[in-house]
């Protein structure tokens, strides 16, 4: 597991390494420690390069890394034939941290029968596969975790041969149904492989069902495993897991701190006078306290809006997303009271929170890959990306709040702002090449790496 490897890399080398072997050795065995999760061998060929000088520690990292790079068949290559076991483990590892990143990492189920037969149709790792993906696969720009059109599918050393029942086997041997009950037809879906992932393909897996209950007979013929757009966001997946039963404001929170490293409220009170109502039927909209966070939720969710949840049959209870007819118009927003015909009109949203340096966006556009586009148009989502690697790499976490909120200060040292400002940096050159990998390089290269008590 990479999430917390900087710990392991100091158990393994201790401090004596300080000043005992060059800084380029020192730079190898940490990234091989946070990489691969061990030791490196001093008898690997890496270890002599560094060691007699013939290749620097950055690009010995860097050899490292690419060995899970994702070959044009979105299979980490073999070597000599052999199944590059270190690069598996390398892509193993990243998966692990992404997932670790997100707010909402499984299924939310309303019962465990459901999660699990879920769990075999749709991976609950598949947002991290797309933070993962844009990193390895070559020149894959950074912004289609948010822009991708597509869903990321994992390889895996071993794969079903044929549709299997329920995963656990304690649970009973329960078939995937389709249609109404009590007594549905049987549905063969294609399940996720399972095993030891070893590469990351684009998903294009198609499961229609042909038979729904009487209320959704609309969607018969849909496909279950359909992606929405937008990346990691518009995946099954993460609508599931990030679905709290009646709406989205769940996911629109969530997608703050995924893509943007950002815990509502991220308005200030200012912000939102406007949109208090002291006389709104919503409790929730007559305070200002309460609108900072709604201001930025209520808005954004509504790119989801036309998203339905339907059950493949009363039987199995296998939910998947479907999009919705649009037969109403827009509404103005806000709403000053329920609106029973939410669900049916254009999917208008707003994307409106406080930037690290204290500008207020506020971006309206239409359905969930605008929002992506208008994410990506970003620096915030940069930003996080280099927020987020520069702690995996250093350990150093920064704080990358509203630095300019009168009633809300940030207060950081001398230190905490050098470091704050060399993230922000680091994001704006995300944002320029797309490359999440020269990222990594740029931390890697830093005397920040190897020595990150001593500043930048």
């Amino acid at each position: 597991m990479v999430f917390g490897l900087g710990v392991i890399w100091f158990a393994l080398t201790g401090s004596a390494v300080a000043g005992s072997i060059p800084d380029e050795l020192r730079r190898l065995e940490k990234c091989h420690g946070l990489f691969v999760g061990e030791r490196i061998s001093k008898s690997s060929s890496l270890y002599a390069a560094v060691s007699t000088g013939a290749t620097s520690g950055t690009d010995a990292c860097m050899a490292l890394l690419d060995r899970a790079r994702l070959g044009p068949d979105g299979r980490i290559p073999s070597v000599n034939g052999i199944p590059d076991q270190t690069g598996h483990r390398i892509l193993a590892n990243l998966v692990e941290f992404h997932r670790s990143q997100l707010e909402s990492p499984d299924f939310n189920a309303a019962s465990g029968g459901a999660r699990l037969r879920e769990m075999d149709l749709f991976d609950a790792n598949e947002p991290a596969f797309h933070f993962v993906y844009s990193l390895l696969m070559p020149n894959e720009p950074y912004s289609n975790v948010v822009k991708r059109a597509h869903g990321i599918r994992a390889i895996r050393y071993t794969s079903r041969s044929t549709p299997r029942t329920r995963r656990v086997v304690d649970l009973g041997a329960i078939a995937y149904s389709q249609g109404p009950g009590p007594t549905p037809d049987p549905w063969n879906p294609t399940l996720i492989d399972t095993g030891k992932i070893a590469g990351l393909v684009p998903d294009s897996v198609q499961n229609p069902i042909q038979k729904l209950e009487t209320g959704n007979a609309q969607y018969q013929g849909r496909n279950t495993n359909a992606h929405f757009g937008a990346g990691f966001l518009g995946s099954q997946a993460y609508m599931l897991a990030t679905w709290n039963g009646s709406n989205f404001r769940n996911w629109a929170k969530d997608l703050m701190a995924d893509a943007l490293c950002k815990d509502i409220p991220v308005l200030r009170s200012i912000d939102v006078l406007q949109a208090v109502k002291t006389d709104s039927s919503f409790a929730w909209r007559q305070g200002i306290s309460c609108m900072q966070c709604h201001e930025t939720m209520d808005p954004l969710s509504a790119a989801m809006r036309t998203q339905g949840l339907i059950r493949a049959s009363p039987v199995n209870e296998v939910r998947f997303w479907v999009s919705r007819p649009i037969d109403r118009p827009s509404a103005p927003y806000p709403s000053m009271s329920p609106d029973p015909d939410y669900a049916r009109r254009p999917p208008d949203f707003s994307l409106k929170y406080r930037s690290f340096d204290g500008t207020l966006v506020e971006l309206p556009g239409t359905g969930i890959t605008a929002l992506g586009q208008a994410l990506a148009e970003r620096d915030d989502l940069y930003v996080c990306a280099a927020k987020r690697y520069f702690q995996l790499l250093t350990g150093i976490e920064t704080d990358m709040r509203d630095d300019s909120d009168p009633l809300n200060p940030l207060n950081l040292s001398p230190s905490e702002t050098k470091y704050r400002n060399r993230v922000i940096e680091l994001g704006r050159q995300l944002k320029q090449d797309q490359s999440a990998r020269e990222l990594f390089k740029r931390i890697i290269s830093s005397p920040t790496f190897i020595y990150p008590d001593r500043g930048i």
